[in-house]
């Protein structure tokens, strides 16, 4: 039985830790042991939040003073309520986690203090399934980014095409003048010159034929 001190000093814890959070999460801790429940609160002190035993009747009235409407006897059991400065993504995961290791730690339930909206303890579970925070944002850039970079990388590929092409096509040209300067070359030597024409002297007659033909003309003459 808790001292109306003890009492008091859980409503004032109650309602600073409302103060800085952000989403709730109803369990019943029926059966969990003592040092699970020392793993559960130093998993969760990573993240920013705490997990807290607080009687519903009390847990109502810290409730009631920071204006959310919320009835914690709505729930059977013993409830233990942990108090999450993020929202729901950073905390749900490891609590369901403890719940599947701890057989016996079932969620009840979450509230939204942003949005001042209750969650069942069906969609909580897929919530908790979810990939965290920093996962999900690292899917979004990864399918930003996958596609950016491929395009990158095709342009790349076009922009060394044309100077590969016109390498490819210098070297060609040097080659081909090349092998041209050489056929010209061996044409050149296998080739042979040609000799300048000599100047032919001119045919005369024979002398002795001149001689007899003027003999017979004086012959004709005379008579």
């Amino acid at each position: 039985m808790l001292t109306k001190t003890q009492k008091k000093e859980q409503i004032t814890s109650a309602a600073e830790n409302l103060k800085t959070s952000s989403s709730l999460i109803f369990a019943d801790f029926t059966g969990v042991g003592v040092e699970e429940i020392r793993k559960l609160k130093n998993d969760l002190r990573q993240a920013g939040a705490n997990f807290s035993i607080v009687k519903k009747r009390l847990l109502n009235i810290a409730l009631k003073r920071q204006g959310i409407d919320l009835d914690a006897l709505q729930f059977t059991g013993p409830v233990g309520t942990v108090f999450a400065p993020d929202d729901l993504t950073a905390v749900a995961a490891k609590v369901y986690k403890f719940g599947q290791a701890a057989k016996t730690f079932q969620v009840l339930g979450a509230y939204d203090l942003k949005i001042n909206s209750f969650l069942s303890r069906d969609e909580f579970m897929v919530i908790a399934k979810l990939p965290s925070r920093e996962v999900l944002l690292a899917q979004i850039m990864g399918g930003i980014t996958g596609p950016l970079r491929a395009f990158m990388s095709i342009v790349k590929q076009l922009a060394e095409k044309p100077a590969a092409a016109e390498a490819v096509a210098g070297k060609g040209g040097v080659a081909a003048s090349a092998e041209s300067g050489e056929k010209n070359q061996a044409a050149a030597i296998e080739k042979p010159a040609q000799a300048p024409a000599e100047d032919k002297p001119m045919a005369s007659a024979p002398v002795g034929e001149t001689g007899d033909e003027t003999k017979n003309s004086d012959k004709v003459e005379e008579k």
